[in-house]
């Protein structure tokens, strides 16, 4: 395969696709796991108040 300009950005922008999917989908994990870190929070406040 010739290593042409053309060649090496196509694969450079499916390497950067790919790095944004992986980066898109740990963001939602965090987003998840700090909505329910809030309702535990919430919770736990709820039961110091009792």
């Amino acid at each position: 395969m010739n290593d042409t300009p053309i060649t090496r950005l196509k694969n450079w922008h499916e390497e950067a696709s790919k790095k944004l999917t992986a980066l898109d989908s740990r963001l939602q994990e965090l987003e998840k796991t700090k909505e329910q870190d809030i309702v535990t929070l919430l919770h736990l406040m709820e039961q110091k108040l009792k």
